[in-house]
């Protein structure tokens, strides 16, 4: 939406109108949006004081991007703004058990029915990727354990990644990029051979932890953006390295990813 045309805008606008909300929380703030829930009429609009906070009557002073606290708890500050409610700490996800047959589906035709490793080797900002060879090198020296599988996933945008990880590998992986959408990518991170995912800082790895599925995350302190502070995952079992990308060698993930299996 915030890429879409004039008229898209106009559409969505008249949308929120006719809900007749009583209560908006925007969490990114949004010139847009909230100068929309003003001239709809929601009485009670809450945000970051920041890209026309003016137009909310509950708002904060954002300083998300100095990452003080995780984004969960900034959220959560906000949402305090407008309710008491008491958060207890879960994320529950609902996984869709007909997404989850088939991703078993697909493993299983690939000879992943056993012990899996999921790489996802792609970002939306390339600064942060770690070394697509090393991903390759890290691949070889984990399928060299004999039952180990690495399974590539990510998104369609990712192809070009993941066959340069394909061919750089001397043990074969299996290509699943492209493959499955946010449904079956989530019904993945809920099976129970699928160990852990290997992955710079991303949203494929936000979704693994909270599913269950540990992560080791490497996180490029030399970019802006890029804290575990902020985005880090929040269970017991993950790792985090944080370096600057081009540092974080082999071994280091090797020994996190090692550190993940033990515990």
């Amino acid at each position: 939406l915030l890429k879409s045309g004039v008229k898209a805008r106009i559409e969505t606008f008249r949308m929120i109108r006719r809900a007749r909300f009583q209560l908006a929380v925007v969490s990114n703030p949004d010139k847009f949006f909230h100068a929309a829930l003003f001239f709809a009429r929601i009485p009670h609009r809450a945000g970051y004081r920041r890209k026309w906070g003016f137009f909310l009557n509950h708002a904060l002073a954002d300083d998300k991007g100095e990452s003080l606290r995780h984004e969960i708890d900034s959220n959560l500050n906000l949402v305090r703004l407008v309710s008491d409610a008491h958060w207890d700490g879960t994320l529950p996800l609902a996984v869709d058990e007909r997404a989850r047959e088939k991703v078993k589906e697909f493993l299983s035709h690939r000879g992943a029915e056993d012990m899996v490793i999921a790489f996802h080797v792609g970002t939306t900002n390339p600064r942060k990727r770690w070394p697509i060879e090393r991903f390759s090198e890290l691949a070889d020296k984990v399928q060299a354990d004999s039952g180990v599988k690495v399974v590539l996933v990510g998104g369609p945008e990712e192809r070009d990644a993941g066959e340069m990880v394909f061919r750089q590998t001397h043990i074969s992986v299996v290509d699943a990029i492209g493959e499955f959408n946010l449904r079956e990518l989530a019904a993945f991170f809920t099976l129970e051979n699928v160990k852990v995912l290997v992955s710079s800082d991303s949203g494929p790895a936000h979704l693994a932890w909270m599913l269950g599925t540990p992560a080791v995350i490497f996180y490029a302190k030399d970019v802006p953006g890029s804290n575990p502070v902020r985005w880090g995952p929040r269970d017991e079992k993950s790792e985090i390295i944080d370096k600057p990308v081009l540092d974080i060698s082999v071994q280091d993930a090797q020994d996190a990813l090692e550190r993940v299996l033990c515990k």
